[in-house]
């Protein structure tokens, strides 16, 4: 209040002292002052450009942390072979814990070192392995088997394959074929 107060007295006595348009100017000039040493002090005492208010959201999540273990995520995920559905997701499956999408990323990451598809799919690409060498699969094509264990496309099977194991699914069969 005391501002405006002052800043209406400063106005007034420069309009009471130029008859012309100069006094015009000056009030110009000491509002735009005004406005941008306000807008300085609203923008020096928000969080806007801090990185404090993203942080503090997973600050948030470390005070759950003991709510979900990455036991109970193994478990669900290993009883309930939820490996093997193809439209499995980290939205999907923090619904089936009763989480927070961000908490169960979080506790993946944290615990195994990989993020959420990687995790699954070693879970997939573990259980292919077994599927390729085993007689009773020998019927289905690597692709077939590849979508038994959850991967919707050949491509993200063989991608995947490649990847945690450094072979293609036939190398793999050719170089641990039982004699």
């Amino acid at each position: 209040m005391v501002v405006f107060l002052t800043l209406l007295i400063i106005a007034g006595a420069i309009f009471m002292n130029f008859d012309n348009d100069l006094g015009d100017h000056y009030i110009g000039i000491v509002q735009t002052m005004i406005v941008l040493i306000i807008s300085f002090m609203i923008f020096s005492e928000s969080r806007f450009f801090q990185k404090s208010w993203i942080t503090d959201k997973y600050e948030a999540l470390n005070t759950q942390a003991d709510i979900l273990k990455i036991e109970d995520v193994i478990q669900f995920v290993e009883t309930e072979n939820y490996y093997l559905k193809s439209d499995a997701s980290l939205k999907d499956l923090s619904v089936q814990l009763n989480s927070n999408v961000n908490l169960l990323s979080k506790v993946i990451n944290h615990h195994t070192g990989k993020n959420f598809n990687e995790f699954i799919n070693g879970y997939r690409i573990n259980l292919s392995k077994k599927r390729l060498l085993d007689k009773n699969y020998a019927h289905l094509t690597i692709a077939a088997i590849g979508n038994s264990v959850g991967f919707k496309s050949k491509s993200a099977f063989y991608n995947a394959f490649k990847q945690l194991t450094n072979d293609s699914p036939k190398a793999y069969m050719q170089n641990n074929k039982v004699s």
